[in-house]
């Protein structure tokens, strides 16, 4: 499921908790002639909200007042009719968002969902905090050195809550190849896997596909660079060229603005089986842009994640219906730092001084530093990281630290230079 879905749960379950306010353009003043004997019968069988005025005989004043009082009661029960009304499309969004049963519909466990290591725990998070109350999800199986967890398809990924080890078995032995439309071959040794969201197939699944990845034919070590679900490329480890085309390949194929979700910014490397962390020692500038594209799409994610939390995590104080994720924030509502790239082609956050609120920052390389007069100086994030630590808190999500996410309180103050 994607955060875009997932969003849209947090946008009702928030509406759903802060209400809407009266709908007073519903319900015209009553004219201040004497009330009909219908307005009465209401009054007397409202009598201790209205404040007793269930009297036929009312003065001129005591008129206005049971207008004001009857006007009131109905845009309470409006309310009251909106909010049971936005519940119940709450509870039904919950129930479409965690499959209960999928070991009786087998026909339709069309995808494992490799997760990077870094988000997973986050992703988790969000999952469980937007599942019905009574549901808890399964613990993720390890599916040739990664997580993973089993959905079906319908409009959107399911988490299947009836997982187990049989059903991964059944899945990882059935897994088919990726169509020979999806496979493109940048260069020689190089192959690069995309597929379009919303297919029940994603990209990310021929990361299992034991039968994809054996006829591409590499003897030796086997690269992958996974930063989305719908986007994958693979290299032999071996060749320069190819590890340089497949980089290339993947950057050029990714929307960072697009509905691709995120997988894994490290590169993977396949050896005797299984997938592992990749680090190489002295990677081609393709390969470190790649990883840089990824980490950045991994930023942003994980931003826009702890957000809908946040939003959860209020929510759920007055509903019975969500989990309250296990958030650590100091402060309760925070803005995000914008992000943007810069005309170089570095990507760059926005931080205030001197804020009003608490600012939720995602690193990148260079940052923009803005104060109450507009004055802003451009520095690199080990400058403004050095300045800033004491104002800096990691963000922690059920006990893991969000990578590169941090809380800028309220007191960070920094004077740009003016040259």
């Amino acid at each position: 499921m994607t955060t875009r879905r997932l969003g849209v749960l947090v946008v009702l379950a928030v509406v759903s908790v802060t209400g809407l306010g009266c709908k007073r353009a519903r319900f015209k003043s009553r004219s201040l002639s004497a009330p009909s004997v219908g307005s009465a019968r209401f009054a007397r069988s409202t009598g201790h909200a209205l404040g007793g005025l269930a009297d036929d005989g009312f003065s001129t004043a005591s008129r206005v007042d049971f207008d004001r009082a009857l006007e009131q009661r109905l845009d309470e029960l409006a309310l009251e009719r909106e909010r049971t009304r936005l519940d119940r499309e709450l509870k039904t969004a919950l129930e479409s968002a965690v499959e209960r049963h999928c070991l009786t519909i087998s026909a339709d466990l069309l995808y494992l969902e490799p997760q990077g290591e870094a988000l997973r725990r986050l992703f988790r998070s969000l999952r469980q905090a937007t599942a019905p109350a009574d549901v808890t999800l399964p613990a993720a199986s390890t599916v040739m050195g990664l997580p993973v967890h089993v959905l079906r398809f319908g409009k959107d990924p399911q988490w299947c809550a009836d997982q187990d080890e049989a059903l991964v078995a059944r899945l990882v032995r059935r897994s088919e190849a990726p169509v020979a439309s999806d496979v493109t071959s940048p260069a020689p040794g190089a192959w690069l896997v995309r597929t379009a969201p919303g297919r029940s197939t994603p990209a990310s699944a021929s990361l299992v596909s034991r039968s994809f990845l054996e006829s591409l034919g590499v003897k030796g070590d086997l690269v992958a660079f996974a930063p989305t679900d719908h986007a994958v490329a693979y290299a032999d480890a071996s060749s320069p060229k190819a590890l340089k085309a497949a980089a290339k390949a993947v950057i050029a194929a990714i929307d960072p603005n697009g509905d691709d979700g995120v997988l894994q910014a490290q590169p993977l490397v396949w050896s005797g089986g299984v997938w592992r962390a990749w680090t190489p020692k002295a990677p081609a500038p393709e390969v470190k842009a790649a990883i840089a594209q990824a980490l950045e799409l991994e930023t942003s994610m994980a931003g826009d994640i702890v957000k809908q939390l946040t939003e959860l995590k209020l929510a759920a104080l007055v509903s019975p219906g969500l989990h309250a994720p296990a958030l650590d924030l100091d402060a309760d509502a925070f803005t995000s730092a914008p992000r943007s790239r810069r005309a170089d082609g570095q990507m760059s956050v926005q931080v205030e001084s001197d804020a009003f609120d608490t600012q939720l920052v995602g690193v990148a390389p260079m940052v923009e530093v803005v104060d109450v007069r507009g004055r802003s100086e451009w520095v690199p994030w080990s400058t403004f990281e050095a300045k800033a630590r004491h104002h800096l808190t990691p963000v922690t999500v059920d006990g893991a630290v969000v990578p590169r996410v941090y809380e800028l309180r309220q007191d960070f103050a920094w004077k740009p230079r003016v040259d």
